[in-house]
């Protein structure tokens, strides 16, 4: 029940992301889903669950409006690669980015 949400979810934000490219929260939602997917295993491939996470979050992180959690993911992406340094700056720039 929970993945069926979530893709619910995901379909929706993306629908926020193509009506309002301008605001970060689209982007950033779809890339938490994806995240989730990710870490829960939900989906059928975890390696496209993670692409794509790191792609919609680098683009909500890129937008002036971000609060922070877009980094949050992307910190979350660089840790099972042991890429701590990328992680520890993702996490500084989340904090900095929060409201």
């Amino acid at each position: 029940m929970a993945q069926l949400s979530l893709s619910y979810a995901r379909r929706h934000f993306e629908l926020v992301s193509k009506s309002h490219p301008e605001a970060s929260i689209g982007p950033t939602w779809v890339a938490l889903t994806h995240w989730l997917d990710y870490q829960r295993g939900w989906s059928d491939s975890r390696n496209d669950s993670r692409r794509l996470a790191k792609g919609w979050a680098e683009k909500g992180a890129a937008l002036p409006d971000t609060d922070g959690q877009a980094s949050t993911v992307l910190s979350h992406l660089h840790l099972p690669d042991r890429n701590f340094d990328a992680a520890l700056a993702s996490g500084r720039k989340c904090r900095l980015e929060s409201p």
